[in-house]
């Protein structure tokens, strides 16, 4: 989609979620960027009458619901900041009625830009500046020598990191999913934790809308997670209750995920091509 300089975008942070505008078939919409999620998706009505009609998908996430039904439209042409372009780019429109992102936010929220953005590209994310640059893929900054380099696993389509969470003297480590479209910090999975308990003090919570309807749980705090060299004390956790994970497709070893709150304290980039992430701490980090 990128021919061979970098492109700069700035973006709106809103609720710790990234949005940025995109022009599709010649209107001008705000898309949620989620590496959480695979396919390029429209909520609602917003493209008007669909001319090509392949078949009906239903997705399966996290909540209590059934799923979505997403209706799949080709021949789309998107473009992003007037130079990114796809002349024929699928799009599932999502029959939702309980997805509502633009009331939560205060900012109007149109569709949902998934991983096929960061396939081929190397992006990187300057949370302080609100900026995403787009990096053609044998392009390398000589600034990058200085960032952490960590492996990421790249399953259906989705960026995997290890990770280690520490509570008392319980330290557990497993896979967890990089989700743009997560604004918390950690979510944990309970059932994928073994001998691990929640410990007081903790709330019951109104963690966030899922592809499969609210999502409920419990919120703590827990002593310490560890991404690479990295390592964040205290962070707040969020725990979603059983039967909201239970619709989910899950990956082997995968023990949670983690979200906005934390890779805002760092300047990041997905290196998707490379299956690997630079990481740095920003002046957010212990705050």
């Amino acid at each position: 989609m990128l021919k061979n300089k970098k492109l700069s975008i700035p973006f709106i942070f809103a609720h710790n979620l990234v949005i940025i505008p995109v022009e599709v078939n010649g209107f001008m919409m705000n898309f949620l960027l989620d590496t959480g999620v695979k396919e390029t998706m429209v909520f609602g009505k917003s493209l008007g009458v669909v001319d090509s009609t392949i078949f009906k998908n239903k997705f399966q996430g996290f909540g209590s619901s059934g799923g979505i039904d997403g209706i799949l439209a080709i021949n789309n042409h998107l473009r992003i900041a007037k130079r990114m372009e796809d002349i024929d780019h699928p799009i599932f429109i999502l029959d939702n009625e309980h997805i509502d992102i633009s009331s939560r936010i205060g900012v109007e929220v149109n569709g949902i830009l998934g991983s096929r953005f960061f396939s081929d590209h190397r992006i990187e994310f300057d949370f302080l500046k609100r900026r995403l640059t787009v990096f053609p893929n044998k392009t390398t900054p000589k600034s990058w020598s200085n960032l952490k380099t960590l492996a990421i696993e790249i399953i259906g389509s989705r960026p995997f990191v290890k990770i280690s969470v520490q509570q008392d003297n319980l330290e557990i480590s497993g896979k967890a999913l990089i989700d743009m479209g997560n604004s918390d910090a950690v979510l944990l999975l309970k059932n994928r934790l073994k001998d691990y308990e929640i410990r007081p003090p903790f709330i019951s919570d109104y963690i966030g809308p899922g592809f499969n309807g609210e999502i409920y749980g419990l919120r703590n705090r827990i002593k310490k997670l560890t991404i690479g060299p990295f390592q964040m004390s205290f962070p707040l956790v969020a725990y979603p209750e059983l039967e909201s994970v239970q619709n989910a497709k899950m990956v082997n070893e995968r023990i949670g995920s983690i979200g906005n709150e934390l890779l805002r304290r760092f300047r990041i980039i997905f290196d998707y091509p490379n299956k690997q992430i630079y990481l740095s701490k920003n002046r957010n980090f212990d705050k």
